[in-house]
Formats: C-alpha cells, sequence, structure tokens
C-alpha cells in the first residue's frame, strides 16, 4: 500500500467522495480504515497498514472532535514518517453529533487545530500542510509516484552491480580454468618456510639476522649469538 487515509472516520464522507476516487483514477494503492462493518480485528490491519504504507493522509475534519486522530499524527510527524495533511477549523454554528458546538467547546477545539498546524510546520522536511483534500490527494499521487521511480532506480542499479559481479566471477573461474595450478602455486609461495641457518641446519633465523656462515666449530660462538638476537626479535 502506497497512501493510508488517516483521521475521523464517521460521520466523515471524504474518503468516499474525494481521495479514494483520485487515487483510484491516478493507480496509487491506499488503505481506507473506514469499513461500513468494522470490528475488532480490523484494529490490527490498520496498525500493519499505517506502518508499511509510504504515505500517512490525515485530515483533522470540522466534523469530530478528531482529538484523538491529531495526537496520532504528531506522534507520526515527529517520528519522521511522511505525512500529508489537512486541518479544518470548525466553524460556528457548526454541528458535532447532532448538537450545535457551543462557543467554548469551538474555541477549545480550533485552538488544538491551530497548534497541531504549528507543529507541522516545524517538520518541512517530511510534512506538507494542504488546504483541502483534493490538493492533499495531488500531493500523495506525487509522493508516491516520486517513490516508485526512486525504487526502480534502486533495483536497476542493484541489477546492474550483480550484472558486474557474475561477470567477474565468470572471469576468475575462466582464469582458474587455464591455469589450474596457479591458485596453489601462488599458495605455496606465500606459505614458504622461512631461510635456514647453514650452521644449524634446521633451526629458521629471523629476517634481520640471517646469514650465510660456514659451518666451522670456530663459528659455534657467533651463531649462537645469532640464535639469541632471532629468539629476542620473534
Amino acid at each position: 500500500m502506497e497512501v493510508f487515509l488517516g483521521g475521523s472516520c464517521n460521520p466523515t464522507t471524504w474518503r468516499r467522495d474525494t481521495a479514494i476516487p483520485l487515487l483510484e483514477q491516478a493507480q496509487v494503492t491506499f488503505y481506507n480504515p473506514q469499513q461500513d462493518k468494522w470490528v475488532p480485528e480490523m484494529a490490527q490491519l490498520e496498525s500493519v497498514a499505517k506502518g508499511g504504507c509510504d504515505v500517512l493522509l490525515f485530515v483533522i475534519d470540522k466534523d469530530t472532535r478528531a482529538l484523538a486522530s491529531m495526537i496520532e499524527v504528531s506522534e507520526y510527524i515527529t517520528s519522521g514518517r511522511v505525512v500529508v495533511l489537512v486541518v479544518q477549523m470548525l466553524a460556528v454554528g457548526g454541528m458535532l453529533a447532532g448538537e450545535v458546538i457551543g462557543d467554548s467547546d469551538r474555541t477549545d477545539m480550533n485552538r488544538a487545530r491551530v497548534y497541531m498546524r504549528e507543529l507541522a510546520s516545524r517538520y518541512p522536511e517530511n510534512v506538507t500542510i494542504c488546504p483541502n483534500v483534493d490538493e492533499a490527494c495531488a500531493q500523495c499521487i506525487r509522493i508516491a509516484r516520486e517513490l516508485r521511480e526512486e525504487g526502480e532506480e534502486g533495483a536497476e542499479d542493484l541489477r546492474g552491480i550483480k550484472e558486474v559481479e557474475d561477470e567477474e566471477e565468470k572471469d576468475e573461474k575462466e582464469a582458474e580454468d587455464e591455469h589450474p595450478n596457479s591458485s596453489v602455486d601462488s599458495y605455496a609461495q606465500q606459505t614458504a618456510p622461512p631461510e635456514l641457518s647453514p650452521a644449524y641446519g634446521k633451526r629458521p633465523l629471523h629476517p634481520a639476522t640471517a646469514k650465510e656462515l660456514p659451518a666451522t666449530e670456530s663459528n659455534t660462538e657467533a651463531v649462537d649469538v645469532l640464535i639469541e638476537a632471532e629468539e629476542m626479535l620473534s
């Protein structure tokens, strides 16, 4: 899914009337949490959709208090999610649950909406504030298409890298087939034993002290000194 249609549900109709037709026309996928027959099990589906959608469209509408939606979208905004936001103010004489909104209630709920908009304006890198649902849907479509293009370019880059790696592996295999002992010879050279002391025949000398000495009795003491130096250096 690309767009999550967030915000209060009943009695709002902006999803059915505006958002869904526009997104379907643009062939942008979406999740609609407003269901005619909602059951508690759908809460888990909503949670998964919110976490997986590229864009979160939230409408803080004028037909509900939308307090829970404002708290929810604040979390998404501050956590860096891509949010497209519409904030509608309650009008004088407006209705909530079949009753006229009192002046005091309307003032408080509109103040919360002002704070919501102020918070969102501090995060321009991941939040787009729109005046209405039509403009918000246009922004969601734009963002979804841009993310699609980025994903396709990334997939193309990965395919190019894989092709280069496959070609390099093929070249290495062909080289091994032409020279089957080359890798063994290289390993043998790297692991060859150090130079042996002529005087002692079986004991290696450190490279810094390795010198050819005649294996005579008179040189025994000098060789012993070299061996001690070797042991100190090693």
